[in-house]
Order: structure tokens, then C-alpha cells, then sequence
């Protein structure tokens, strides 16, 4: 039995992912706190991953109805950027990079895994396919670039600019982030469920 699928509305999925961009961010620090409180002297980089995914998976997947089977979306991102930050975790251990040198790597390599993974769970053809792992990528890059960047520049210049200035760039990439990510994704997502929808239709 198939369930009537409405076309995606495309100002719903760019406000859910801004808004799943800054529940991510307040998962991130809510986890980081939790780990703090038992001492661990641990937080590691999978916290990132962990609470960005989950934010980034659940509200946007708000947004997709019948297109998807339930949960498969979520699912995707967590195990998408999750397998990638443990590794980015493992290999800080191993060695004396810092979060700044592994983390692009990270969210390049979950950016891949995830989108591949909500790609197989729609079951579409592979030149669509690889067409959302690229766009997907390219997004993730995009706002992650320019949410340090502003938090680099916030700090870096807050003793030549005004503290309210540094307070609202570094506040605002944190709170904006998504909206560009969702701005990115909003076209190629909508391609990437096109055979779904004409599925429905028939």
C-alpha cells in the first residue's frame, strides 16, 4: 500500500534543518556535560558527531512523510558521522593531531557514509545516488567552513572588535549553520526523492 506523498516543501526542510542544526548543537553540549560529570578526564570528538547527526537526521526527516522508511533517515546520519568520529577519535589517541587537522577529514568521510546509507534506504538508481553524496558533501563542507571560520574570527578578533560583535559571529555561525546546510541540500534532496514521488503516483 502506498502512502499519498505531497512534494517536499522546500522552506519546511531549509527551517527543520536549521533548527536540527542548533538542537545538535545543544545535544553536543549536553552530552559533553553528562560525560564530564562522571570524570571520565574523556569526552572524545564522537559527542560532535553523535549529537550533529542526531539533530541533523531527526528534524529534517520530520519533513520527508512516507518517502522514507521510519527511521532508516535517522539512522543513516548517526551511523554515517558516528563511524567516522570514533575513527577521528582513534586516531588522535594514536598520535598528535588535533581536533582542528582531523575533524574536516571526519565530516567529509560522515557527509560520504551518511548520504550513501539515506541514498540505499530510498533505493535509488545510482547516477541519483551519487549525485546526493556529492551535493551532500559539498553542503556539509560549506557550513561547516563557514561555522568555524566565524568561530575562528570571533575569537581571533575579539581584542580589536567591539564584544558584542565577536559575541554575535560567534553565536550567529552556530545558529545559522543549518539554515545554510538546509539552503544546500534543499534542490538535491528534492531530486533524490523524485522517483519516490513518481513512484507514489502510479
Amino acid at each position: 500500500m502506498h502512502h499519498p506523498v505531497d512534494p517536499l516543501h522546500r522552506s519546511r526542510w531549509v527551517l527543520f534543518t536549521g533548527i536540527g542544526w542548533v538542537l545538535g548543537v545543544l545535544l553536543v553540549v549536553g552530552l559533553a556535560v553528562l560525560l564530564e560529570s562522571f570524570d571520565l578526564g574523556w569526552t572524545g570528538q564522537l559527542v560532535v558527531g553523535l549529537g550533529m547527526s542526531l539533530g541533523v537526521g531527526v528534524m529534517p526527516g520530520r519533513t520527508l512523510g512516507h518517502r522514507v522508511p521510519k527511521g532508516t533517515w535517522v539512522r543513516a546520519m548517526v551511523v554515517g558521522f558516528g563511524v567516522p568520529y570514533v575513527l577521528a577519535d582513534g586516531l588522535m589517541y594514536i598520535s598528535a593531531l588535533k581536533p582542528e587537522q582531523v575533524l574536516p577529514i571526519a565530516t567529509v568521510l560522515g557527509a560520504v557514509l551518511a548520504a550513501a546509507l539515506q541514498a540505499r534506504s530510498v533505493g535509488v538508481v545510482a547516477g541519483a545516488r551519487g549525485h546526493w553524496v556529492l551535493r551532500h558533501v559539498v553542503a556539509w563542507l560549506v557550513a561547516y567552513g563557514y561555522t568555524m571560520g566565524l568561530l575562528w574570527a570571533s575569537n581571533a578578533w575579539k581584542a580589536t572588535l567591539p564584544y558584542s560583535i565577536t559575541i554575535i559571529m560567534a553565536f550567529g555561525s552556530l545558529l545559522t549553520g543549518g539554515l545554510l546546510l538546509g539552503v544546500l541540500t534543499r534542490a538535491p534532496v528534492e531530486r533524490l526523492l523524485a522517483p519516490v514521488h513518481d513512484q507514489s503516483r502510479t
